[in-house]
């Protein structure tokens, strides 16, 4: 893995010269036909970034069709949702070309391609069509027929309300959820709109502080002296920056780490602190964050709409993180940090998050587009109904104490009691769903589909 990796390949031009030619020949192979794609002109749309042939095949079948023409394709449903292809599938909102898109779950559908691998079958119109007509997360065709609510149709309009910034298209369940998840986005507006510049809380995002691939010099197995831990996305989990230890699978090679849950005697010792894989020095950490804060707010990077929780975060120590537990930064506001977490923790908005996880990757363009209130909608009754809720959460250890302070509690930590968190984390849901103004039947509805 990492830099091993690099450094076995570079060894072959002398330990075994006739690989290394092999390797160095298809290598300039793929990068002249990545160049030729780019510089043809002939892609204008999916010749961009890291290309992948399907994507160029799609705009190809576009480029064919004649006003009085269609396409039908079957295509992976990144087409349609991943980051890569969002100047192709906007233009086919933006030109209403899109004429339907079916998502499919692969449960046996190709015996060869693995289940989690999905993909579409995608209509393409010459002429403009009103609203396209989608379903996501199908097993079987058998699902398209009748009115049995798994397709709904949305509108170049609905398209820019929900998904402003790349106008990808959002995997909506059922019609029901389509329906809640325009209303949410017409109440709400979305983090970060990039076609209007609009960034209320001054966020900004960054990769983690480390890349547990390329800075794997940096990392030490041990602690010591001027050492803090590295964080995982896998240690974390709402309200709780000691979730689970990271304890080393010996029989990977790659040594991968696992997790070891933290119990609940453990949680109620405020001392108590969980263990990572590895360490990294403080001053480069320092350095990394630039004296920005005293702590920090992460969110998992791998999740899945399937999951319990689709977006996950903490308020973590200030230390070391991997780049599957990006950071978030907000440059707003004194209790900016318990505000937003308390947001980005509530059931309702995990609810929008799940809308818009077509793969189980958390990237920043889906985080700026999800639906966040911004500072102007809390007063001070609110403000003092949610902070002291966050910090009582947030604050069950020591070495979290920096972000209690910054909230204006200088005490002990909190102690740890299931039943209490149970009913704070309960009353802020209920606050949450209130603001985003849904009615006692959409939350029965969020709660349980």
């Amino acid at each position: 893995p990492g830099a091993r990796r690099k450094d076995a390949i570079a060894a072959l031009q002398a330990t075994n010269p006739r690989l290394w030619g092999e390797f160095a020949m298809a290598s300039g192979e793929v990068i002249s036909t990545a160049q030729f794609i780019k510089a043809s002109g002939r892609y204008a749309r999916t010749g961009l970034g890291r290309i992948n042939l399907y994507a160029l095949f799609a705009e190809h079948a576009r480029d064919l069709i004649n006003p009085q023409g269609r396409a039908g394709i079957i295509v992976p449903t990144g087409i349609a949702t991943d980051d890569t292809t969002k100047v192709f599938f906007g233009h086919l909102v933006e030109s209403s070309s899109l004429a339907t898109l079916f998502d499919f779950e692969n449960m046996g559908i190709f015996e060869s391609v693995h289940k989690s691998y999905k993909f579409c079958l995608m209509t393409l119109s010459g002429s403009p069509v009103a609203r396209g007509d989608l379903a996501f997360f199908l097993h079987d065709v058998a699902e398209l027929q009748g009115d049995t609510g798994r397709r709904f149709q949305l509108s170049p309009e609905d398209f820019a309300l929900i998904n402003p910034n790349t106008r990808t298209c959002p995997t909506f369940r059922t019609r029901a959820d389509a329906d809640l998840t325009r209303e949410m986005y017409r109440r709400v507006p979305v983090l970060i709109n990039e076609v209007t510049g609009e960034n209320p809380w001054g966020v900004r995002f960054m990769q983690g502080l480390f890349n547990m691939t390329s800075d794997s010099q940096l990392f030490r197995d041990n602690p010591g002296p001027g050492r803090v831990p590295l964080y995982e996305g896998k240690m974390f989990d709402f309200y709780n920056h000691r979730f689970a230890s990271a304890v080393r699978n010996s029989a990977n090679a790659q040594r991968q780490s696992q997790q070891q849950f933290s119990a609940p005697d453990e949680l109620g010792d405020p001392k108590f602190q969980v263990t990572p894989l590895y360490y990294v020095d403080n001053q480069v950490v320092n350095y990394k964050l630039d004296n920005k804060s005293q702590y920090l707010l992460a969110f998992k990077d791998i999740t899945s709409p399937t999951n319990e929780r689709t977006f996950v975060c903490a308020i973590l120590p200030r230390s070391g993180t991997g780049n599957k537990a990006p950071l978030i930064f907000s440059e707003k506001h004194t209790d900016h940090c318990s505000l937003l977490t308390a947001n980005l923790s509530s059931l309702v908005f995990d609810y929008s998050a799940r809308q818009k996880i077509g793969g189980i990757t958390m990237n920043f363009y889906l985080v700026k587009q999800f639906p966040v209130l911004p500072p102007d909608r809390y007063d001070a009754a609110d403000r003092a109904f949610i902070v002291p809720r966050v910090v009582e959460l947030t604050y069950t250890a020591w070495d979290v104490q920096a972000f209690a302070r910054d909230m204006g509690m200088d005490g002990a930590p909190f102690r740890w009691d299931e039943g209490r968190r149970a009913v704070m984390r309960a009353e802020l849901d209920a606050w949450y769903a209130m603001k985003y103004g849904l009615t006692r039947k959409q939350l029965r509805y969020v709660l349980d589909p």
